[in-house]
């Protein structure tokens, strides 16, 4: 979480209250909230192709610059439901074309994507707003791959990676 590319970029709130204000105007429930910040950032940062769990020129720049990997996409998008007062954390996952994580012996290098678990009136939501046809509480296909690790601020958790059934 004190990495620059990582955990501090969850501090850039700043970054997103006027627009996230915006986006949210007229919303009431906390879930109404989070689709609009949802759509926001779907429709404002388009993913670049790569994939990564560190934003190496920072959020700030991609949201500016409209453009990204899969981390400046979903770091903006976790500060982004921060600045609006919405509990957002990070997971950190390994795709399948990557391969399984070993959760006894896992390597940072094992992990090369990065999502949102976003926490409403006790129920959880994954969050990967690179796709412009996902919804809130969609994965893509890619991310699901068994588990990701969630990071909190005081300590992270293995979470099951699923989809919601419909």
């Amino acid at each position: 979480m004190l990495h620059d590319e990582l955990g501090q970029q969850l501090k850039e709130k700043g970054t997103f209250k006027k627009s996230v204000a915006d986006a949210i105007a007229g919303k009431t429930s906390e879930f109404d909230k989070a689709t609009a910040i949802y759509q926001l950032i779907q429709q404002n940062l388009k993913w670049n192709g790569y994939y990564g769990i560190f934003s190496p020129g920072g959020v700030k720049k991609a949201f500016d610059k409209k453009e990204g990997n899969i981390a400046d996409i979903n770091l903006s998008l976790i500060a982004a439901l921060s600045a609006a007062g919405i509990k957002a954390e990070p997971v950190i996952l390994s795709t399948k074309e990557n391969g399984k994580i070993d959760k006894e012996l896992p390597s940072l290098n094992d992990f090369n994507y990065i999502i949102g678990k976003v926490n409403i009136d006790g129920k959880t939501y994954f969050a990967d707003a690179s796709e412009t046809t996902l919804k809130l509480g969609d994965l893509p296909e890619r991310a699901l791959n068994g588990v990701g690790r969630v990071f909190a601020s005081k300590a992270g958790e293995w979470i099951q990676l699923s989809t919601p059934k419909i």
